[in-house]
């Protein structure tokens, strides 16, 4: 498959337009360069978001429009689904980048990728306790995934949609994808 874009960035978000939207695409459009894709899932929104989205001129924005709230994860599928990029990220719109270079933050995230075998990517990963069993899982606010880590979740789950389930499944069948190594920040 050939990839127009190298990133997308699936962004749902459900109202808050002012205080919340508003300055993480500021941030955006200010911070990344214009070739990436910005899809903006709107779910259940019922303020300004859908005039402000519309009022966008200097971003590469594509708007998913749904009347109904659908919830994060499926709000995030249907922008996943329509993503064009090689690497796809996940990003909350209560995130606000800080001043840096243009594309920094995705280079930042990209770099692990190096490795072939590396199929996620984000600032902040943790230790989960389920039940007695040990996991190593990442925050999801931000993330940046290898475009083939959906084609092999949608391969081996019968059309199951993402979820961070679908994630550690794949973890845990070993499928030859790991997750890029972790720096503390300002290390």
């Amino acid at each position: 498959m050939k990839n127009k874009v190298r990133y997308s960035i699936v962004l749902p978000t459900y109202n808050h337009c002012e205080d919340l939207l508003k300055p993480c695409l500021e941030s955006i459009t200010k911070y990344t360069d214009k070739e990436t894709e910005v899809i903006v899932v709107a779910n259940g929104c019922t303020d300004n978001t859908l005039e402000y989205l519309h009022s966008l001129t200097d971003i590469n924005l594509r708007v998913i429009w749904v009347d109904e709230p659908l919830g994060y994860t499926k709000a995030t599928n249907l922008g996943i689904k329509q993503a064009q990029g090689e690497y796809i990220v996940l990003l909350n719109n209560d995130t606000v980048l800080l001043p840096q270079p243009v594309n920094y933050w995705l280079e930042l995230l990209n770099a692990p990728f190096v490795d072939p075998k590396t199929g996620i990517t984000g600032p902040v990963k943790f230790d989960w306790d389920c039940g007695g069993r040990q996991y190593q899982c990442m925050a999801f606010w931000l993330v940046m995934i290898r475009r083939e880590v959906f084609e092999k979740i949608s391969e081996s789950s019968s059309g199951k949609t993402f979820s961070e389930e679908s994630c550690q499944k794949m973890s845990e069948a070993k499928r030859g994808l790991k997750r890029g190594p972790y720096k503390k920040a300002g290390k």
